[in-house]
């Protein structure tokens, strides 16, 4: 299944506050929600680190370049 990002954070946010009301509400079948492995990669996917992560910084900065080559100026 996919999940749509706004879902994925929403399950991260109640992951954090309570994993037992998380895994409650999971296993009542009231709301689908993904499985703590998916948690998992999606909560993992970058190291943590304190302070910026370059590799974030060097994204943005390419995301605004390639949208001022677009349209000449930033959107």
């Amino acid at each position: 299944m996919r999940w749509h990002p706004l879902m994925i954070r929403f399950a991260l946010l109640i992951r954090l506050l309570s994993p037992v009301a998380y895994q409650a509400m999971r296993d009542s079948g009231f709301i689908a929600l993904p499985g703590e492995r998916t948690l998992f990669d999606y909560s993992h996917v970058m190291e943590v680190k304190d302070g910026c992560h370059q590799e974030i910084i060097e994204d943005i900065s390419k995301r605004i370049s390639l949208k001022r080559n677009k349209c000449g100026t930033i959107v």
